[in-house]
């Protein structure tokens, strides 16, 4: 189960899921998308990976025992759909059910005042 929140102020996002317990389990793919929709097939679109590259391919989670990860980079006032699967070395599982996630912009200081 991948459990996910609503709002995200800034620009990062963790999920958690509940592990699978193939014993060819080798990991998980976190895919995504930019907007909303009926897509069938995700792929990455918007975030920037570390080398500071738009990365368009799913996020590989090479950790059988790993339930969490955080995604970081989302713009803000963007809407991103997020799917899990899990892998071994011959196939790849359904997706999960789909995690939508709206990221706010960071909240916005008016004013400070010292006394």
């Amino acid at each position: 189960m991948l459990s996910f929140p609503i709002l995200s102020y800034g620009r990062d996002v963790s999920f958690s899921w509940t592990a699978n317990s193939e014993p060819s389990l080798l990991g998980y793919n976190l895919y995504y998308m930019e907007g909303t929709g009926s897509v069938q097939e995700y792929n990455g679109t918007g975030l920037i990976n570390e080398t500071g590259q738009i990365d368009n391919s799913p996020i590989q989670i090479d950790n059988a025992d790993a339930v969490t990860y955080t995604v970081t980079g989302l713009s803000p006032d963007k809407t991103y759909q997020f799917v899990l699967t899990a892998y071994d070395a011959e196939q790849q599982s359904d997706y999960s059910a789909i995690a939508t996630v709206y990221s706010n912009p960071s909240p916005e200081i008016l004013g400070i005042t010292t006394k």
